[in-house]
């Protein structure tokens, strides 16, 4: 038997954008399955992985990868929400309007310690983050891709749908935490913060969508991608197939 933190057992990067569920995927796979996750194997989690020039290509080992995605809506709105209130990681405006259309730049700490990515707005970073982690090659990786309202949802199932598509296997049920998770500690033995649990209720009921109005609906529909919407199961009002 491979123990858990034994070099033999199987890893798993775990991506996706800010406030996506990445540390809630981080959490089942690690408290639940043989494998150990690794947020850095193919570069910040929260950013596009690079393009690797063909001649490197040997170079590249098969990695593992998950990547939890976020119905747009809800994302961008949570993204806002975490930029007022933590105030790194993200340059752009506070005021939600402005927040929704201008530049959004990402940064893995405060300006000045990292470097930085640009997109024309966070629907843009939505649209590229999604479409290069949905379009890893296989040659190079072995990925799935999981909704965080299908983990929150059903966590078992998911769970073992991540398990079959990566080739885990399951030592234990996928249970939710109670709180909200530690973003540092998202391992085994996870702390939680009692004081922010995750509002299960109001994200099913799509209350996200309260903060927008027509014209922001219409202005974010007008930039999603079609193509990778329909891919990921999502629709033009905020909801989830």
């Amino acid at each position: 038997m491979i123990a858990f933190g034994s070099p033999l057992a199987p890893r798993v990067a775990v991506v996706g954008a800010f406030r996506s569920g990445t540390n809630l995927g981080h959490y089942l796979v690690q408290n639940s399955t043989n494998a150990r996750v690794r947020y850095d194997r193919v570069g910040w989690k929260h950013a596009p992985y690079p393009v690797i020039p063909e001649s490197r290509n040997r170079l590249v080992r098969k990695v593992n990868v998950m990547t939890v995605v976020k119905n747009p809506f809800a994302l961008i709105r949570s993204m806002h929400s975490y930029h007022v209130k933590a105030d790194r990681n993200i340059l752009a405006p506070t005021d939600w309007a402005a927040f929704l259309r201008s530049p959004f730049v990402i940064t893995d700490v405060r300006e000045g310690r990292s470097a930085q990515q640009w997109f024309a707005t966070p629907i843009d970073y939505w649209n590229a983050l999604y479409w290069n982690f949905t379009t890893l090659p296989a040659a190079f990786f072995r990925a799935v891709t999981v909704r965080l309202e299908d983990l929150v949802q059903d966590a078992e199932q998911q769970l073992k749908q991540v398990c079959q598509g990566l080739g885990l296997r399951q030592t234990a049920a996928a249970v939710l935490p109670e709180a909200k998770l530690d973003r540092n500690k998202a391992g085994r033995r996870a702390a939680t913060d009692k004081t922010q649990g995750f509002d299960k209720a109001g994200f099913e009921a799509k209350t996200f969508m309260n903060d927008y109005s027509q014209d922001d609906v219409a202005y974010v529909n007008a930039r999603l991608d079609p193509k990778l919407m329909s891919q990921l199961g999502y629709d033009a009002a905020g909801g989830w197939a």
